[in-house]
């Protein structure tokens, strides 16, 4: 499973499962009633004896381990210090806003491509009750913006400066600023030097008050428009205005809006928010730290999806890391972090952390 998906999937099926949990269970209980079903309490015993105590306390721990305390990662740069860890667990909380009250609660859950994805979340607010549930997960998720049967006009732009490359998204009445050019979509630019858009009987037009230059990327046909001249906004065309580029990624009329797995940088979950007989649907990006807002019956709710930040008693500074690899390979071979462990309680010291060498200190592994 961890070979084939990854990670979290080996441990949402596998090792967070309760089934896995159940197995270690009976396993610790078969250890034990044999040490009294075979005797094993006697000097020719010994050694038997010690096997079964030894997976005892194995098991032992590595309940402890699992049900008392934690795993997660610190994201450390060179010549940086860092406290913070962040859990291998992910999170899903929601909060509620109402008459300046705040009622929050949160579960931890695993979600992956794997499956087993489904929770409800339950948060009661007075006398009524919010709930959120699973609909889909997206892995590396991007917006797709298509052609819908209702929607909104909308015009996506890929914009190039020589300071600056950026994606734009201008819906009717809006306008941005790239570059020193002014893009406006059917309102009214904002600077001296423009590129309006206007939607004109199903067709996309534009103007400007410079001239527009053109290159035609199926055919490499090159040309200019005068300015102030409106013309036909056509896709698969790079147009130049004062030294800034754009490409027309999406000319929608009625833009419909889903996600889809694709080369994002974050995975998406979306979910159903339900409460006072409204149900919203949101996308939540994990560990974007932006949370999916709704208001519903006069509620603000916030709901994030990501990592939990633990914040340790002391920190760690990484002053040199180092990867080396095979010989004419890029397969690492070795790594070693050179760091400085900051505590005011018990002083700072050194320390080396390599391959089966690690830092222990305070409790903390």
């Amino acid at each position: 499973i961890e070979s084939y998906y990854d990670t979290k999937s080996a441990w949402a099926a596998v090792y967070g499962a309760s089934w896995f949990a159940l197995v270690q269970v009976l396993l610790g209980i078969n250890l034990a009633y044999n040490l009294f079903r075979y005797d094993l309490f006697r000097n020719e015993k010994l050694p038997v004896l010690i096997f079964h105590v030894s997976f005892l306390f194995m098991l032992l721990g590595a309940a402890m381990t699992r049900y008392m305390g934690f795993e997660g990662t610190m994201r450390i740069r060179e010549n940086e210090a860092s406290n913070a860890v962040f859990g291998s667990a992910s999170r899903i909380e929601i909060a509620a806003e109402k008459d300046g009250k705040i009622y929050s609660d949160s579960i931890q859950k695993y979600i992956t491509s794997f499956g087993l994805n489904g929770f409800d979340l339950p948060l009661k607010i007075e006398d009524k009750k919010a709930n959120l549930s699973f609909e889909g997960y997206y892995k590396n998720a991007e917006t797709e913006y298509y052609e819908a049967d209702n929607g909104e006009p909308l015009v996506r732009l890929a914009v190039s400066s020589p300071d600056s490359k950026e994606e734009i998204s201008l819906q009717a009445g809006q306008t941005r600023e790239v570059g020193g050019v002014s893009f406006a979509f059917d309102a009214q630019p904002l600077l001296e030097n423009f590129v309006k858009i206007e939607l004109k009987e199903g067709k996309f037009y534009l103007t400007s008050n410079q001239n527009i230059g053109y290159f035609t990327m199926a055919t490499n046909e090159k040309g200019e428009y005068a300015k102030d001249k409106e013309t036909e906004f056509l896709p698969m065309r790079l147009y130049t205005v004062a030294d800034v580029n754009f490409v027309p990624k999406s000319l929608l009329t009625k833009a419909g809006r889903r996600i889809v797995s694709k080369n994002g940088e974050f995975d998406a979950l979306v979910a159903n928010l339900t409460y006072g007989g409204q149900t919203e649907q949101l996308t939540l990006y994990e560990n974007s730290y932006a949370p999916a807002k709704a208001k519903m019956n006069g509620v603000l709710f916030n709901v994030y999806w990501g990592a939990k930040m633990i914040e340790l008693p002391f920190s760690i500074k990484l002053n040199d890391f180092e990867l080396k690899r095979y010989p004419g390979s890029n397969s690492p071979m070795s790594y070693s972090s050179d760091v400085i462990v900051e505590d005011s309680r018990t002083g700072d010291f050194p320390y080396k952390i390599y391959m089966n060498h690690v830092l222990d200190h305070d409790g903390y592994r």
